[in-house]
């Protein structure tokens, strides 16, 4: 499964650039594809190299040990292929079930980037490397712990993208590796198509990581939360401080 797509509010306005009136007409379709079927070398040796580094932070963080360290590729499947050229832009991709992870190297900045790269990366709301790279590895990690336990999150519906993503989200954001400002709903709306996976699911777990984020992660995984349970996460959170409070 594609585990992470970048949500609303992708592409930025073309008027405010002097050069707006030559973008207007370049489709939002023909910037992701070309993102992603570009690669840059000096972005990949960088994460390549910070690769094992990178590993060790995601795994102190989360008090757990990758058992297969997953397989970093910048190489889009023909599937994921499709998928860009529909013009949906993923920065990374992590397939539940699957030890590997994909980094779009060519959406992420380069002081190497021709002036053009810049306008066009200035359209795209691209993300550090490592940023990209701590979420990507947080997905991969839980799915392993899932299975460790014998629970998981499930990969289709809503809810449970808002699950996954909230969880990777929560990391990179504590791992200081992200600039990304979140601002939680409040009131919460009434139907769970309403909420963003990535925002409104930092939003719902961070209550539980906070109080234990390793038993919280487990919990999250064990005791997967209904639709009503992230619409009004009262009881949800007050079930988890008793069973936290029982492990202390």
């Amino acid at each position: 499964m594609i585990s992470q797509q970048v949500e609303k509010g992708l592409y930025k306005t073309a008027v405010a650039l002097p050069v707006g009136f030559i973008l207007a007409n370049v489709t939002e379709t023909m910037l992701v594809y070309d993102a992603h079927t570009s690669r840059k070398p000096e972005i990949e040796n960088s994460i390549t190299q910070d690769y094992p580094t990178e590993i060790q932070e995601v795994e102190t963080f989360w008090g757990y040990r990758f058992k297969t360290v997953p397989t970093l590729r910048f190489e889009l499947t023909s599937q994921e292929r499709d998928y860009a050229g529909q013009g949906k832009l993923t920065l990374g991709m992590h397939h539940f079930g699957q030890d590997e992870i994909y980094i779009a190297s060519g959406v992420i900045p380069s002081l190497e980037d021709s002036l053009l790269e810049k306008i066009e990366l200035w359209f795209v709301d691209s993300l550090e490397p490592k940023t990209v790279l701590r979420h990507e590895l947080t997905h991969s990690l839980v799915d392993q712990i899932g299975d460790g336990v014998n629970c998981g999150i499930g990969s289709g519906e809503k809810r449970d993208h808002i699950i996954q993503e909230g969880i990777a989200t929560y990391a990179e954001i504590a791992l200081g590796s992200t600039q990304r400002e979140i601002h939680c709903q409040n009131p919460l709306p009434e139907t769970i198509e309403e909420l963003g996976d990535y925002n409104d699911g930092y939003c719902f777990v961070k209550t539980l990581l906070d109080l234990n984020r390793i038993q919280g992660m487990v919990y999250l995984l064990c005791r997967p939360a209904s639709e009503k349970d992230i619409l009004q996460p009262e009881k949800y959170y007050a079930d988890f401080r008793r069973d936290n409070e029982m492990r202390q």
